[in-house]
């Protein structure tokens, strides 16, 4: 069995849209989102809404330090 890669547009994810960086693994994928939006917390699939720039900064700070 040869695992789909659901981070191509044409497989179902819109990944410059619902997934912003979209990684492919075997049998799913992981996103990644641009600054100002967040994972959904339900699905962990897409990227919704966009967040206070002080709260992209207050993330940038706290990646940072780990």
């Amino acid at each position: 069995i040869a695992d789909i890669n659901e981070c191509e547009g044409t497989r179902g994810v819109d990944f410059h849209q619902d997934c912003h960086n979209c990684t492919n693994a075997i049998g799913s994928y992981t996103c990644g989102c641009r600054g100002g939006y967040e994972l959904d917390p339900e699905t962990k699939k897409m990227c919704i809404g966009e967040i206070p720039p002080e709260f992209c900064k207050w993330l940038s700070a706290k990646k940072e330090m780990q």
